[in-house]
């Protein structure tokens, strides 16, 4: 994988020996700028250990937990992580050919201040407090999961935080492609998939309670939610892993210690030392 902030770099000779020295030091510096910083754009002097391998989870930790460097927007899920997520073409004049019934036009919604960490957590941590989720570990839980589904950039629409597709679902939705992956690792882009449209925040904690719940009719979901309200904090990445067991996300390099390594964040946006 290609990161854009650490410079490619190799041996570069030349015959003239000055220049040649000159320039081979510049090179070290360069791999010396480079590596510091992956290292702190990756935080691993103030965060546990974790593994960074997905090309899409905002290229993984670097946007979730770090850098405002660049940022693939993680788009829509029932989790298929993707790329900045594309409205369908709008129709002669502007405005979106909907046509269909209980389309709708996508909307940003987004809950806080774009790539302002503490603000984003602290105030999706009071919508989960204001529609009814006391239990601490949860709030922190599903705070990261919103983080993971909608990034710190906040491509949120229509208050579909948790990045919903359509399913079963009757009400509204709207249209946006995604990019999603397969069981054999390769991934392809639904150009029109479909995503659940909420009128607010209550109805979109609403929907996710109704899927996340102890009597869900998938086992992986009791499991998740079993986990989700789990006081120990081991269960962080426990809870992300009976997701994926689920199929709840399709991307399958996310790890569930990267996630781990969120709610870990999130807790410290919260609880500042």
């Amino acid at each position: 994988m290609y990161y854009p902030f650490v410079q490619r770099f190799g041996t570069e000779e030349t015959s003239i020996g000055a220049r040649g020295r000159s320039i081979r030091a510049a090179g070290a510096v360069r791999f010396g700028v480079g590596l510091l910083s992956a290292v702190c754009l990756l935080g691993l002097s103030c965060h546990p250990s974790s593994q960074v391998t997905s090309p899409y989870a905002s290229l993984d930790t670097l946007e979730i937990l770090s850098s405002d460097y660049f940022a693939p927007r993680l788009a829509r899920t029932q989790l298929s992580f993707s790329y900045s997520p594309t409205i369908v073409e709008p129709a002669a004049g502007g405005e979106y050919a909907l046509g269909e019934p209980g389309r709708v036009a996508p909307v940003a919604t987004a809950w806080g201040t774009p790539w302002d960490r503490k603000d984003l957590a602290i105030t999706m941590d009071r919508i989960l407090l204001e529609n009814g989720i006391r239990n601490r570990e949860q709030r922190v839980r599903m705070i990261a999961h919103a983080i993971v589904a909608s990034g710190w950039r906040q491509n949120v629409w229509n208050h579909n935080v948790w990045g919903v597709r359509r399913g079963s679902w009757e009400g509204p939705y709207y249209l946006m492609s995604t990019v999603e992956e397969d069981e054999s690792g390769r991934t392809h882009t639904v150009w029109d998939a479909a995503w659940r449209s909420f009128g607010d925040w209550s109805e979109a904690v609403e929907d996710f309670a109704s899927r996340i719940n102890g009597d869900s009719s998938r086992p992986s979901y009791r499991k998740a939610y079993r986990n989700l309200v789990d006081p120990d904090r081991r269960a962080d990445a426990r809870y992300w892993t009976a997701l994926g067991e689920g199929n709840y996300y399709t991307a399958t390099h996310f790890s569930e210690r990267t996630f781990a390594r969120l709610c870990w964040s999130v807790r410290g946006y919260l609880n500042p030392t």
